[in-house]
């Protein structure tokens, strides 16, 4: 049988998951509660249904979703050279379970529904023989279930069946005997005297074993009772050895502690010659003073420089005139030699002004003398008039000289106003009196700037002076004198001197309150107890003996042997109430006088059914002679899959007609339960591996579910060498791991082979 592939719409924790598998090695990978188990069950779900419910958590309830809809899905699978589909579905409702199953030859598209489960069907075993053959798991199981197996094997090879057996052939012998003994309803001479001497010999063996039950309780308290001797002289030993353990203890704790006393004014001097040789004018330091020198200094030696730094600006700063060239400080001089930039400025306006109204005045009189002398020509026989325009052009004439001599006049002062700039022009005397109003702005910031250069100098300076005093007074506290040459260096070496004095003082005193510590812990611990007595009770050459012992072994001890002096009074106690609580019945002799008249008359019905013991015998023989042959078979096959297995370090093991594994080394033939865990398990993977050529009239699909989980790289590539040997035989395998291992390795032993990955 090969399965092609897998439909699963709800089952477990799957849900329509849908995989498609080769013919040979199929590797399932995924973490685990993915779903690999759940897997392998839907597998023997299609081949055979759910079990028969036993128990109240049941497969069925385990594999139906909590959410509560039907398990259902399908399987494709070849056999025979035909194409199958088995389809099946389980779902609870209020009348129970209801399962429907279909089969479908796929090459043919008929429907084939037969009574048995297309696992009986195909592969020729029930769900028992399949699970215990086929489908290999990690949880160590010892075997295989030896009687339902050892009948299924010896059933197909009579009849091909495995139903179909020898008991058939037993069953006529065994009614015939049945009528013999019993008769109808069980009612014959021989079976109600088999029952009454069965009754008998139950009441012999009760009576046997309340006698047996009363020597052995008898045997057993006195047993225990010296036992529990033992244990009270164990108990006093270990808990004298404990009692002498801590008094020793307690010896050396007033040894240290009086030690500890005694050194303790040589530690105190000690801490005081440390103080006197650092104390200077009744000064000693601390860390705070460290960090104040420190702080001091940084403070003095960044004051000191920004000093410096103050200073160098104040000298590179212009004095107030220098902040200008030497061209801009003569027209300067120039400008403030006439009154200033505004009175030059006023003075030029009014000549320009003075100077432009006489040009014009001087014009207007010369147009008005020409005009008179014009009407004087055309008045001229006009007395009157032409005096009266003669008067006017003279006067008007005298205007115009006027007004000219006073224009020229205004022209002059006005080209002296702009000689004092040096300039000839109006435009270059407006520049040139900007030029020294902008000047004087520059000359009164540079003076500004330069004072409050000198302000920073001078507060820069103080500064400095205040630290250099707050620097110095710190030193002189520990009488130190500062040297401001080499004030970094001073006060480098004065905190490395304060810090050596304050590490040894720290070392001084953490000596000092430690031991002070521990005698103080050591007279709590001793408070109530008599030194004296103490060191009375063991002796001096005893105490280093009883001190070397350890203390947890001889707490376990007494703790060991009380609880077993507990325990053992505790039996005691019991074993007295149950041989007071004991009922005697009747005597032995009698009950086995009675068996023996049974008996005999027992044994005339049995010779009447010889003969037919006998043909049962016979018959019964066969099937037993039948399972002795099959043991070699196995043994020879589960040695070649075990061999492979362990590589080769185990290829000899026997496999008897109960089923059981055994090897032999050397030394003698032993059960394989003397192996390790992980071989054993090998073993009977081998065994149930073996089986499946003498079982199935068709090879099934071999599931191995963690089979390699407890086995070391090395066996677990032995073991799918094994799984390969399977495949290179045909039969299908599925092999469901959690580690990734297992596909690193089956990709160095398989040449090719169908991963799958569960889902998340």
């Amino acid at each position: 049988m090969i399965i092609e592939s897998l439909d699963i719409r709800h089952f477990g924790k799957l849900s329509d998951f849908k995989a498609t598998f080769d013919d040979g090695f199929n590797l399932i990978e995924g973490s685990a509660e993915s779903g690999k188990t759940t897997l392998a069950a839907f597998i023997v779900y299609m081949l055979y249904g759910f079990p028969e419910e036993k128990t109240a958590f049941s497969e069925r309830l385990h594999r139906t979703p909590w959410e509560g809809v039907a398990c259902a899905g399908s399987m494709t699978f070849t056999s025979g050279g035909a194409r199958y589909r088995i389809e099946r579905s389980s779902e609870s409702t209020e009348r129970g379970w209801r399962d429907t199953y279909a089969l479908q030859n796929l090459t043919t598209g008929l429907a084939e529904q037969g009574a048995v489960s297309p696992g009986e069907r195909f592969l020729g075993v029930t769900l028992d023989s399949f699970t215990d053959t086929a489908l290999l798991s990690d949880v160590r199981r010892g075997g295989v279930a030896r009687e339902k197996t050892a009948d299924a094997i010896e059933n197909i090879l009579f009849s091909g069946d495995e139903k179909l057996s020898s008991e058939r052939a037993l069953h006529q012998l065994r009614e015939v005997a049945k009528e013999l003994y019993a008769g109808e309803g069980g009612s014959g001479a021989a079976s109600v005297l088999e029952r009454e001497r069965d009754n008998l010999k139950e009441e012999l063996a009760e009576a046997t074993a309340k006698e047996r039950l009363h020597y052995e309780r008898e045997e057993e308290l006195f047993l225990t009772r010296k036992r529990i001797e033992e244990a009270e002289r164990e108990v006093e030993k270990f808990s004298k050895l404990e009692t002498n353990y801590y008094n020793a203890l307690m010896i050396e704790d007033y040894d240290r502690l009086h030690t500890l006393e005694d050194a303790s004014g040589g530690r105190v001097s000690a801490i005081r010659a440390h103080e006197d040789a650092y104390r200077a004018e009744g000064f000693l330091p601390d860390r705070a003073y460290i960090a104040s020198i420190l702080e001091a200094k940084s403070e003095t030696l960044s004051t000191g420089r920004e000093a410096e730094d103050a200073e160098a600006t104040h000298a590179l700063l212009p004095e107030g005139a220098d902040a200008v060239d030497a061209d801009t400080r003569a027209l300067l001089s120039a400008v403030d030699g006439a009154s200033g930039e505004a009175t030059l400025r006023r003075d030029a306006a009014r000549a320009l002004k003075k100077e432009r109204t006489m040009l014009t005045l001087a014009i207007l009189c010369g147009v008005l003398s020409f005009a008179s002398f014009i009407m004087l020509g055309v008045m001229i026989s006009k007395v009157a008039f032409a005096a009266l325009f003669g008067v006017l052009g003279i006067v008007t004439l005298g205007g115009l000289v006027l007004f000219l001599v006073e224009g020229l006049r205004a022209r002059r002062s006005l080209f002296a106003l702009y000689a004092v700039c040096g300039t000839e022009k109006k435009d270059d005397f407006q520049a040139s009196l900007q030029a020294a109003a902008e000047a004087r702005i520059v000359i009164s910031q540079a003076a500004a700037e330069k004072e409050r250069s000198a302000h920073r100098l001078s507060r820069a300076k103080e500064r400095y002076a205040l630290a250099s005093k707050r620097l110095s007074e710190i030193l002189a506290r520990w009488g130190v004198v500062l040297d401001m040459e080499c004030i970094e260096t001073q006060v480098s070496d004065t905190a490395l001197r304060a810090e050596e004095y304050l590490t040894e003082y720290e070392r001084l005193s953490a000596e000092h309150r430690a031991a002070e510590n521990e005698v103080l812990a050591l007279r709590q611990k001793l408070e109530g107890q008599n030194e004296i007595a103490v060191r009375a009770r063991v002796a001096p050459d005893d105490r280093k003996r009883y001190r070397n012992q350890n203390a947890k072994d001889l707490r376990r001890g007494v703790e060991l042997y009380t609880d077993r002096l507990k325990a053992l009074r505790t039996t005691e106690r019991g074993l007295l109430d149950d041989l007071a609580a004991e009922e005697r019945g009747e005597s032995l002799a009698a009950i086995a006088e009675r068996i023996l008249a049974l008996d005999g008359r027992i044994a005339r019905i049995k010779e009447q059914a010889a003969a037919i013991t006998a043909a049962y015998e016979a018959v019964e023989g066969g099937a037993e002679r039948l399972r002795a042959e099959i043991s070699p078979r196995l043994s020879l096959d589960a040695c070649r899959f075990l061999y492979e297995m362990t590589d080769g370090k185990y290829s000899d093991i026997t496999v008897s007609d109960d089923f059981s594994v055994s090897y032999d080394e050397g030394d003698g033939e032993r059960t394989v339960a003397f192996l390790s865990h992980s071989t054993e398990d090998l073993a009977y993977y081998a065994l149930r591996l073996s089986l499946l050529n003498l079982m199935y009239k068709e090879m099934p699909p071999v599931c191995f579910d963690g089979c390699t989980a407890r086995q070391d790289d090395e066996r677990a590539l032995s073991f799918l060498r094994a799984v390969r040997t399977l495949t290179e035989e045909g039969k299908q395998c599925f092999f469901f791991t959690s580690a990734k291992r297992e596909g690193a390795l089956a990709k160095r032993v398989f040449s090719s082979y169908r991963h799958i990955k569960m889902p998340e």
